[in-house]
């Protein structure tokens, strides 16, 4: 892929994945001062690149420059877009100042501790589909 087409891919999942963090944060309340909507673009954003990765993993094997450019379009772009870091940190700061430090506390650390969980479970859970999907085309 051109460097230029790469570029406007990217730019294209970018924009789509914020438009989609921009859709939840219009349609999910905070739960009192918790930033509901950011804790939950974090987690499902981690989800889908657990399960992203996975799947690139397996189709590097044969089509290299065709996993990476998906990479670059839904990792880069998509749920670079979509997911939200410097927010999250902007977030933790405002908690902070509001000196809410059991909720700034759950909320930092627990978006860390089920973003990762997220991850985990969307990398064995394409890993496992993938797995059972050859199984199925194994005994056909």
């Amino acid at each position: 892929m051109n460097f230029f087409k790469t570029i406007f891919l990217v730019f294209l999942g970018g924009t789509l994945g914020t438009l989609v963090r921009f859709a939840i944060a219009m349609t999910v309340p905070n739960v009192g001062d918790f930033p509901t909507s950011t804790f939950l673009v974090n987690v499902l954003g981690s989800f889908l690149i657990g399960i992203l990765y996975a799947i690139l993993v397996k189709r590097r094997k044969r089509d290299p420059e065709g996993a990476t450019d998906l990479y670059r379009i839904f990792g880069s772009g998509v749920l670079g877009g979509f997911t939200t870091y410097s927010l999250f940190a902007f977030e933790n700061a405002r908690l902070i100042d509001s000196s809410d430090i059991v909720l700034t506390l759950c909320y930092g650390i627990g978006s860390v501790v089920a973003g990762v969980i997220a991850c985990w479970l969307g990398l064995h859970l394409a890993k496992t589909f993938a797995r059972n999907t050859e199984n199925g085309r194994a005994n056909d």
